[in-house]
Formats: structure tokens, sequence, C-alpha cells
């Protein structure tokens, strides 16, 4: 009788630990297909629906293709892992004209301090000579990026310029006038597309140290950008820890020899180019992506000024940063009051938000702007038509 009991007790042993393994396989199985899951597309975006981004099958292999053939580029003296030693990266939106961006190198070229920031250029389409333009700096490191979802690859077909508008409750129908504009459409499309790319693929972690400035290629900078924008970011830690936008570039009246920070509601800020903010400020712009992206307004500095209406602002009442006809109006016979020792701060508490500019209507817009949340999820979904493998 012992000996049966030992024997019944022995393989009630064996079965729960049998148990135990089989229940540990099953769930390793639900695990590993979650984890695939994850990483394919569970829906069709090429396909009308609620999830449609407005591309056409056609035009998303052509999207496929683009990515896969236009890499990041980045100059050999920088790699994705030492950003953590830069504490300034400046982002150059590259539309079409070559003049004015050598300019706006060369403008790089005289600042005090370059060669502490990396340079990212982002290109909206691929062009040889601009290209190069940017591959042959030397003064500091940089990076190339190049936008997919541009006019060029996109011929007669959304986002670019096509004869057709869609709403979310009544379908596609022929193109109305006044409802969308393809080239207004794609500015706020394409400044979306690279502040996401650039914080993914840079993989910034560090919440304080790293500023971001965004620049178009038509700006020029003065020799002491940098050395005021650590100036008014001194003003911002001290009273904002960080928790603050910065802007070298604003519509105010311009006195090149008032050393003035204006501190203002970031919705009133009359920014024009320039604009300055760390991680932790890109984190709350991520979490405002819904008000981003369905705000009927295809301007982004009017949308991100309706997006951050709770957060304070710094800008400089003497622009660092301006268009390059400005510049040789105001600051080319003015050098002298170039690099301020310190700033005085004037108050401007008046709250006003702009009127909504409309052409940002459009169903396609808005879901093709909510897939842009996550770069790194978009491109997935182009996987499946061509390989994409992003090179250093």
């Amino acid at each position: 009788m012992n000996l049966i009991t030992k024997y019944l007790r022995k393989l009630r042993n064996n079965y729960s630990m049998l148990s135990l393994l089989v229940a540990y396989g099953v769930f390793l199985v639900i695990l590993n297909r979650t984890l695939l899951k994850t990483h394919r597309p569970h829906v069709d975006i090429f396909q009308k629906s609620s999830y449609w981004s407005g591309i056409e099958r056609k035009s998303a292999k052509s999207i496929a293709e683009y990515i896969k053939n236009h890499p990041p580029t980045i100059s050999v003296n920088v790699w994705i892992e030492d950003i953590d030693q830069i504490d300034f990266i400046i982002v150059v939106q590259v539309h079409h004209s070559l003049p004015n961006l050598r300019r706006l190198i060369a403008s790089f070229e005289d600042a005090r301090d370059i060669g502490r920031t990396l340079l990212v250029f982002s290109h909206f389409y691929y062009k040889k000579n601009m290209e190069e333009a940017v591959r042959n700096i030397t003064f500091t490191k940089t990076m190339q990026i190049f936008y997919p979802f541009n006019d060029h690859v996109c011929r007669n077909s959304f986002p670019g310029p096509n004869n057709h508008y869609c709403r979310f409750t009544l379908g596609c129908s022929d193109f109305v006038s006044g409802l969308r504009n393809a080239s207004l459409s794609q500015n706020k499309h394409f400044w979306w597309w690279t502040l996401n790319f650039v914080y993914e693929q840079l993989q910034m972690k560090n919440k304080y140290v790293h500023k971001l400035m965004l620049l178009e290629d038509d700006d020029v900078v003065t020799a002491d950008f940098l050395i005021v924008t650590d100036l008014l970011s001194e003003l911002c830690y001290e009273v904002e820890e960080e928790r603050c936008v910065l802007s070298l570039g604003n519509a105010l009246d311009f006195k090149a020899e008032s050393s003035k920070a204006i501190k203002a509601p970031f919705q009133v800020l009359k920014f024009t180019t320039g604009l300055v903010f760390n991680k932790l400020i890109y984190d709350k712009i991520k979490l405002e992506t819904d008000t981003i992206c369905r705000y009927d307004d295809y301007d982004w500095k009017n949308t991100l000024q309706v997006a951050l209406i709770d957060v304070p602002a710094f800008s400089i009442s003497s622009p660092r940063a301006v268009k390059g006809d400005e510049y040789d109006l105001y600051w080319s016979r003015n050098i002298k009051y170039l690099f301020p020792f310190q700033l005085e701060v004037e108050r401007n508490e008046s709250a006003t938000v702009a009127e909504k500019n409309g052409y940002w209507s459009d169903m396609r817009d808005v879901n093709l702007c909510l897939l842009m949340h996550n770069i790194t999820a978009l491109y997935r979904y182009f996987e499946v038509l061509s390989p994409f493998n992003a090179t250093k």
C-alpha cells in the first residue's frame, strides 16, 4: 500500500511539473505571436477605411522605394551613439533654393561655438547639388534626411496635388476650391514628419541637455545666435526649470540696440522662425498629437501655439534668426550690437489665439498626420511593399 501511495505521489508531482512546462510553452507561443503582431501592419492604411492614409497603393510602392533609396546620411565625424555628447541640434527644412541654402550655411560657419552643434538638413525632395552643399560642410557635424511623401514621388496623388477632397462622413468627391491646397498642406506634413523623424532616429533621451532649433533654408543667423540662445535658456531655467519655448525670430519691431528678453504665453508669441525647445517640450507636443492633427489650420506655427497654449515662452527683441533680406536691412548695419552680456526681461501677459487658416479638413491629411506620430511604425507599412533598411 505504501508503495502504491508513493508511486501515485511521484506521478502527481511529475504531472504538475509537466503541466507547468506545457503552460510555460503556451505562454511563450502567445508572447511570440503578440510581439510579432506588434511588428506587422494590422490595418491596411492604403485601403479606404477609417484608417485610410489617403495614399494610393501605386504611390505607396514609389514611396517605399524612395525610403529605401534615400536613407539618412551622416557626416563621417559623428555617430548616432555620440548624440548624447551634443547639446544643440539645429534642424533646417530645405525646400528648393540653393543660393538661400548656401547663404544659411555661410552664416552657420561664421557663428561662434558652431562646432558644438549637429546640423540636421531635412530635404523636401532630393536634389544632388543641395545634398552636395551640405556634404561639403566641414566646420561641424551634419546629418541629412529626406521626406518621402514629397510632390515628386506623389505626382498627381495624395499628399501631393490631386483632384479629390475627402470628408470623414461624406467620403471623397471631386476637388472643391478653398478646402485643400496641397502646397499648403504639405508644409504641415513636412514639419511634423521632420520633427518626429529627428527625435526617433537620433533616439534623444536626455530631457534637458538637448536643445533643438527649427529653421528654414531661407533663414540667416547672426554670429551670436547660439550665445543669445544660451542667455534665453538661463532665464527660462531660472523661472520655469526648462519647461518653456524659446524663439530667436519674431515679428516685433526691430531694435538692434535693445537686448531684451520678452516673456509671454506661447500663444501670443509672433515668431517667424528659430523656435527652440528640449525633449521635455517635445514629449508634451507628442501628447498633443490629436490636437495638432485635427486642428483645421495648415500653418504648423499656429497649430503648435494651440497645442502648447499653457507653455511660457522667451523671445529676443532683436531677432537672431531672420530671412535673408531682413538681415541685409537690419543686421548688416548693426553688427556692433551683437554679443550682449545679459538680457533684460520684459513681460507680455496678454493672451490671444490666432484665427484658423483652414485648408486642413481633408480626412486624408488628418489620418496621415496621425500616422506620422510614430515614424518607425508608419514605415513598417511600406516594408510590405519594399524592403526598408536605414543606414548610418
